[in-house]
């Protein structure tokens, strides 16, 4: 008897797993070490939190740190694993302050928990099922250190008369931030060496670089380079005094109009379809340079409410390298009014525009409780069907073990 006590108890214990197994979670890495941190510079570094295959849904991710050290992690964050989606990125601000030289270990949980979306919920995870560890080690050093290395220095193709598109990256690996002073290129015509340009990349398109961090620059140049295939050599200058050296590829220059700009935009959405009043509403518009140099783009939107025309929204310039994607994300303060309302949207770049997509939501009236939170009838419907399952299981489950006893006594 005692040993199908025992195996009831264990099925009962896999039925909870079952079904407070949401999302078996995963973190990479799972450990941070950063070495010859200096005291007051804050670092920060990316974590990839991973959902189970399976498992559906947006999954609200919180962190916080614990230990006697935890007050060194400055911030974690949040992040939401979107519906569809296997993983998102976090960061992780690493600020040691006034911590004495030495080493130090701070265990940083994240919890997981469902959330919907752009709700009045979203501030805080809800159903908390399970939690993954992250392990951040350091040492705290009371000297600076100046560390850094370059890479990845490229120049697009051209037209006489247009700019040149550099690109190239600076990885800081000291402990302070940091940038060069000067940067120089020296342009060299393939067909004759002794035709040599250079240009100066100004002080206000360097940009500072923190600890830990590697900053990708695009920088537009103008030039009085005339057709042909030419050679760059970029240099990087610190006190004076050169740190660093690149080449480049090949790269032409054109007669004006050969190089044409072209983009499209692939995809635009909304997090959902219906909002209450007062939710803000995530637009995301995925734009794609399909030509051959890089270029300038903008979002614009415009928006109806019951077919009348409301605004012109212009979100930020982003730049494009050739063949690559980019994601145009605003926040909109729109669901002021009940109504039905469409986002028709468009990216300018250069002197050309792509075609339009758009998309329809509606704000509706919503149900409030008493703290002033909307209700989510979904949320509560999933947890109220859970707490019948588990109740009819344990109901059973009593049954049987009474069953099973009066028989033992007979």
């Amino acid at each position: 008897m005692q040993k199908l006590k025992l195996f009831f108890l264990l099925q009962v214990l896999i039925l909870f797993s079952i079904a407070w197994h949401v999302q078996a979670a995963g973190i990479s890495p799972p450990t941070i070490f950063i070495p010859n941190v200096f005291k007051g510079i804050s670092q920060t570094r990316s974590v990839t939190l991973f959902r189970d295959n399976g498992t559906t849904g947006d999954i609200l991710v919180t962190g916080k740190a614990s230990g006697e050290y935890a007050h060194y992690i400055e911030n974690v964050g949040k992040a939401i694993i979107k519906d569809g989606e296997n993983a998102a990125r976090l960061d992780v601000v690493i600020n040691p302050k006034n911590a004495s030289v030495g080493d130090y270990e701070v265990p940083v949980h994240f919890m997981y928990g469902s959330v919907s979306e752009g709700s009045a919920a979203a501030a805080n995870a809800v159903s908390i099922v399970q939690g993954v560890k992250l392990t951040v080690k350091f040492s705290v050093t009371g000297k600076e250190v100046l560390s850094y290395s370059f890479s990845n220095f490229k120049i697009d193709h051209a037209e006489i008369g247009s700019n040149l598109y550099i690109s190239y990256d600076i990885k800081n690996t000291g402990n302070v931030e940091w940038r060069p002073d000067e940067i120089k290129l020296e342009i060299i015509n393939t067909e004759d060496d002794n035709d040599k340009t250079t240009i100066v990349v100004p002080e206000s398109q360097i940009k500072l670089i923190k600890p830990g961090q590697v900053e990708a620059s695009i920088v537009e140049l103008g030039h009085e380079l005339v057709k042909g295939e030419y050679l760059a050599n970029i240099y990087f200058y610190y006190k004076g005094k050169e740190i660093g050296e690149l080449s480049s590829r090949p790269f032409n220059v054109y007669p004006p109009g050969t190089l044409a700009q072209s983009g499209e935009l692939s995809s635009l959405k909304t997090n959902k379809e219906k909002y209450s009043l007062g939710e803000k509403i995530k637009l995301e518009a995925i734009f794609k340079n399909t030509g051959d140099v890089p270029v300038n783009g903008q979002l614009i939107t415009e928006v109806s409410r019951d077919n009348s025309f409301l605004d012109l929204l212009k979100g930020e310039e982003l730049t494009v390298d050739k063949s690559k994607e980019v994601t145009f994300t605003e926040i909109l303060d729109l669901a002021s009014e009940i109504g039905k309302y469409t986002l028709v949207s468009y990216v300018e770049y250069g002197n050309r525009k792509t075609g339009i997509r758009s998309a329809k939501i509606e704000v509706i009236s919503s149900e409030v409780s008493d703290d002033g939170e909307v209700i989510d009838k979904q949320d509560i419907s999933s947890y109220s069907t859970f707490i019948i399952i588990v109740a009819v299981v344990l109901i059973l489950g009593g049954a049987i073990i009474f069953k099973l006893t009066r028989l033992n006594r007979y």
